[in-house]
């Protein structure tokens, strides 16, 4: 009895066996006969995420604005988090909307987080007062 195993190079990933052994697990062959066996790699596949503010210090992200590597297939959730004085108006690129933006890495990508100026109400109340309708 022969015990076969497969470590992957950086980079790889075992992706399992043929021939006398199937499965992902060690290969046991019982050496009754001549036997071939293979080992099956495949490619670990990374893309980038691109994630930016605009403007520039108007709101943060999480993650924080800069590139970002991946493994294909991989699920991102990025999330928007406005300054003082701002409010999130939503995403542009590889999502939309103004919820948690969720991005999964098929490709490389890039999403921007926008916003705008808030509005800030003051009350003064001799203004309201003397109000004229």
């Amino acid at each position: 009895m022969v015990t076969v195993t497969a470590t992957a190079a950086t980079g790889y990933t075992f992706t399992g066996w043929s021939g006398a052994c199937s499965g992902t697990g060690a290969c046991v062959v019982t050496m009754n006969a001549d036997k071939t066996i293979t080992a099956t790699f495949s490619a670990i596949v990374m893309y980038n995420l691109t994630v930016a503010v605009s403007p520039a210090g108007a709101g943060t992200t999480n993650p924080a604005a800069g590139v970002y590597t991946y493994t294909a297939g991989t699920a991102v959730t990025v999330t928007a988090t406005p300054a003082a004085g701002y409010v999130f108006s939503g995403w542009s690129g590889a999502c939309t909307g103004t919820g948690p933006c969720v991005v999964t890495m098929s490709a490389n990508k890039s999403v921007t987080a926008n916003f705008v100026l808030g509005r800030t109400y003051i009350y003064l109340p001799w203004i309201a007062k003397n109000k004229v309708n």
